[in-house]
């Protein structure tokens, strides 16, 4: 016999808190609300995911729409759960990131406390990350393997040996595809008028400007009405009144680094060292592949419109300026405090 309890608002929130192990309304709790969803559906919606997880904790809490359509974007990024076509998320495989010092970063669309009972060690949960520093890492990866998943390095994870580095190359390789397949003007504009706006490199950055763009400009960009993205490489001119080829988001971004780096005016982060710990600042967007290599090497501290703050601690930071200056060209600035 099944009985069933119905309980108050109160204490429907102390038994949503008591199941996660945490507070359903902060970015960990909403992550693994997300994870489970995922996970038990295999793949499902994203839209329909979201308000699925809005709607469990309604009797405990009224979780804000864009708050959780933020967490699930950092939970693609990280690897955690994959985006695919149509909108569709996907369940991943367990996937332990060995960051040395018998530390593994976990990127799986598993929920957190499941992942717990199967790997013993010192969980840390911050954001969308979760790390374990295990006693036994023989015995851990015994563990990932009964659970289907593999141990592997934090290059192997972000496939840094399959995607090109941000340079000249990357956009000799633009301008084949322009040759080779160009798209006709205002092709990408059959169902509504699109705004572009063209890349220009400073001294102080980057700036998108849609009004009166340099005629060198070559990497161009616009907001559909989804809030989506659609960038252009052309030779002269937009994609609206000149022939272009189509890029992918990601592909956008690295061109970013790419023309700057080019151009002898590499984007910058600035890096703070505070004792054992340095937070490093980055003024743009990364790319995929780089973003999940920090990701697993440092924190998420502060995530902002164009980029964000990573805490991780000094021993891991040579590792991570080489991999970022080496593969996007970018320029570091020190400061230490303390």
């Amino acid at each position: 016999m099944i009985e069933l309890t119905l309980l108050s608002d109160p204490e429907a929130g102390g038994t949503l808190r008591q199941a996660l192990g945490g507070d359903p309304a902060d970015v960990a709790g909403v992550a693994d609300l997300i994870r489970g969803e995922v996970s038990a559906r295999g793949a499902c919606p994203r839209a329909a995911t979201i308000r699925r997880v809005r709607r469990f904790v309604a009797p405990a809490t009224d979780l804000d729409e864009t708050l959780v359509e933020n967490v699930c974007g950092r939970l693609e990024r990280g690897g955690d759960i994959v985006l695919g076509a149509g909108g569709v998320l996907y369940a991943t495989p367990l996937r332990a990131v060995d960051l040395g010092d018998r530390t593994l970063r976990i990127a799986s669309s598993l929920p957190t406390r499941r992942l717990r009972d199967g790997i013993a060690g010192s969980w840390t949960v911050s954001g969308v990350s979760r790390t374990c520093r295990v006693e036994d890492l023989d015995q851990a990866r015994l563990a990932v393997a009964a659970a289907e998943g593999v141990v592997i390095t934090p290059a192997d994870w972000a496939c840094l040996d399959r995607v090109p580095r941000a340079d000249r190359d990357w956009l000799d390789g633009l301008d084949r595809r322009l040759g080779a397949e160009p798209e006709a003007p205002d092709s990408l504009e059959r169902d509504e008028d699109l705004a572009w706006s063209g890349c220009a490199v400073t001294p102080n950055g980057i700036r998108w400007k849609s009004k009166e763009p340099e005629p060198s400009t070559r990497l161009w960009r616009a907001r559909n009405r989804w809030g989506h993205w659609h960038y252009g490489w052309t030779r002269q001119g937009a994609p609206g009144e000149a022939p272009f080829v189509s890029l992918r988001p990601d592909e956008g971004t690295r061109s970013v680094f790419a023309l700057a780096r080019d151009l002898g005016m590499p984007l910058t982060a600035t890096v703070v060292a505070e004792g054992e710990t340095v937070t490093l600042s980055v003024s743009h967007w990364l790319p995929v592949a780089e973003y999940r290599f920090l990701a697993v090497s440092a924190a998420e501290s502060v995530l902002e419109r164009d980029g964000g703050h990573w805490t991780m601690p000094r021993g891991r930071l040579a590792g991570v300026i080489e991999v970022l200056r080496e593969r996007l060209g970018i320029a570091f600035r020190e400061e230490i405090v303390g």
